[in-house]
């Protein structure tokens, strides 16, 4: 290539030349611009407005991009002719907009080799659209070229078979005879797997059909769509335009004279050609997954079914504990079992994995659950029992209910008598009485003397509201004997007990007495006294014996002082003498 601003005019012609080059990249760089704005905002219609660049529903969509193309390699082939005669590359004639073609996505070539990726939602079902002519308000005739739609579908079925591996595997199976592919499985024990399938698009009814057939029983199904058409035809507008713009600058490209200008057309020709590959890719993603749907399959283990036995209807009064209780006949090669107590009366239910053999080997036991029903005013309740088991054979549940008839018991009073103060060997007779309201039968009683004999007791006759019994202490105690009467009956709202509890004192029986005199009671006073005397006294030789030591040392310390005061007497101080005064008869001779 020439360097013609080093070259120096030496003639009218040399410079006409130079200015013509000159004229030539301002004109490049012009049509540039003009041919990038013209991308970015559209084609031109009729009118001389602009219409939306994304929306390619009709031929202008490829030729406003063409009619750039060719105006823009036109005005570079009359410059590159200008200049002196160099040879150069000419740009290639644009296509007839007619002949312009419009991405289809229903010609999609199918891939049954495109990885996938579980959850994927990026699918396409196209339905295409006739073209049809319509008449536009003021009369005016306009061709509406319906585009085609993209539309991504995904469907999620939950579904119950009943081998969840083989119905992994008889899945993959549908998917590959129908065109598609596995794409993954998971298989994490005997109850529950997942599957994940391409299916061609136009096939996706049929392959929902059969694994319909396939189950069970089918616990859900969810098919969502989504529209990419917009997306479709964006990128597609885009890639033209990057497209365009990577011919411009493979133009710049091989007329830059200067190493830097080169560089820096390459820098700015890479990035477009990146985002043009980027682009293309994200087409052809498009393309190749509208052909196939996407099939999301969670399996299940169907559960068999087990025999449960709930036990018979209960009747209970508010407040009081109901037991429950169930019996079951367990499958084969299962061990493990969980239970729950539903009371139907809105409280929490109650679980447990407590069971049991029977006497019987067929059946197990569960734990006795015991509940208290606070109200009678939903009464009667219903209380369900669930039982699961799990094992080598897989899962199996059973079932039962049974009826709780809630209501207020009715009260009975019972009184069993005064206490008693008796001598040991004689006979106590016992009355008692208790209240008998209307809505009770069956009245029992029954007597315990306290004093470990065998209770008394009996029926009590329709009316009767006192029973009474009798009753020998043959010894005494210093503590009373409490005897307990104890009433029963029956009502609707289940058994009805109430007890009353009377105290008798037994005593020794006084002896022979005379007078007011009982001989054997003093002689008993006598020995008690006199055995009190002689426990004092044992009591008090215990303690000088305990004490011994220290009265032996006393004594010791006693007997030596004596002794040394014995040795060594004191001698009491001399009285001084008194001077004997003469008689007054001698003092006055």
């Amino acid at each position: 290539m020439q360097n013609l601003s080093a070259r120096e005019p030496t003639s009218v012609q040399g410079r006409l030349c130079d200015m013509l080059s000159t004229m030539k990249y301002l004109w490049l760089f012009v049509f540039l611009v003009l041919g990038i704005a013209v991308f970015a905002c559209g084609g031109s219609d009729e009118d001389g407005g602009f219409t939306d660049g994304w929306n390619l529903t009709s031929d202008d969509s490829a030729a406003a991009p063409a009619a750039a193309r060719a105006e823009m390699a036109l005005a570079m082939s009359e410059e590159e002719q200008a200049d002196g005669g160099a040879m150069v590359k000419r740009q290639a004639p644009a296509p007839d907009p007619a002949s312009a073609p419009v991405p289809a996505a229903a010609a999609v070539v199918g891939a049954p080799g495109l990885p996938g990726k579980p959850g994927s939602s990026v699918l396409s079902d196209p339905q295409v659209g006739d073209d049809s002519g319509e008449s536009l308000p003021g009369g005016d005739t306009a061709t509406l070229v319906q585009q085609r739609r993209i539309i991504v579908r995904t469907v999620d079925m939950g579904i119950v078979v009943g081998d969840v591996g083989e119905s992994i595997d008889a899945i993959g199976n549908v998917a590959e005879e129908m065109g598609g592919w596995l794409v993954s499985s998971s298989h994490a024990d005997e109850r529950f797997g997942f599957v994940s399938v391409r299916v061609p698009a136009e096939r996706l009814d049929e392959a929902i059909q059969r694994l319909r057939a396939m189950a069970q029983d089918v616990r859900s199904e969810i098919t969502s769509s989504r529209d990419v058409t917009d997306e479709y035809y964006d990128i597609q507008a885009r890639l033209t335009n990057l497209e365009a713009t990577e011919g411009a600058l493979i133009k710049l490209l091989d007329r830059a004279e200067k190493v830097e200008d080169a560089l820096s057309i390459q820098q700015s020709l890479s990035e477009v050609q990146e985002d043009i590959e980027r682009l293309q890719g994200r087409i052809k993603l498009l393309e190749q997954t509208a052909a196939y749907s996407l099939i999301n399959v969670s399996l299940e283990l169907i559960k068999g079914k087990m025999s449960i036995d709930a036990g018979a209807d209960k009747s209970s009064a508010v407040d009081e504990p109901v037991r429950f209780r169930a019996t079951f006949t367990p499958p084969p090669d299962i061990e493990d079992f969980t239970f729950a107590w539903d009371f139907g009366d809105g409280s929490n239910p109650v679980s447990s994995n407590r069971t049991a053999p029977t006497e019987d080997e067929s059946k197990r036991v569960t734990a006795t659950i015991t509940h208290v029903y606070a109200d009678e005013r939903d009464s009667p309740y219903i209380a369900q029992i669930k039982i699961s088991g799990f094992g080598e054979a897989g899962e199996f549940e059973g079932e039962d209910t049974v009826i709780v008839t809630v209501s207020r018991a009715p009260v009975i009073d019972v009184f069993a008598g005064e206490h008693f103060s008796i001598e040991a060997g004689d006979t106590v007779h016992f009355s008692g009485s208790f209240t008998r309201p209307t809505e009770i039968r069956d009245v029992k009683y029954v007597w315990d003397f306290g004093d470990g004999s065998a209770p008394m007791g009996g029926s009590v006759a329709e009316g009767v509201t006192t029973v009474v019994a009798s009753h020998t202490y043959p010894n005494h105690r210093p503590y009373p004997y409490e005897v307990r009467l104890t009433i029963t009956a029956q009502s609707d709202a289940g058994p009805v007990e109430k007890s009353s509890v009377v105290t008798v004192f037994v005593e020794e029986p006084l002896g022979w007495t005379i007078g007011g005199w009982d001989g054997e009671d003093q002689i008993k006073g006598a020995v008690r006294s006199l055995s009190a005397v002689v426990l004092g006294l044992t009591t008090l030789g215990i303690w000088f014996v305990i004490f011994a030591p220290v009265w032996v040392v006393v004594i010791v310390v006693v007997v030596l002082v004596r002794r040394r005061k014995a040795r060594n007497p004191q001698t009491p101080d001399p009285e001084p003498e008194l001077e004997e005064e003469p008689d007054s008869d001698e003092s006055e001779e």
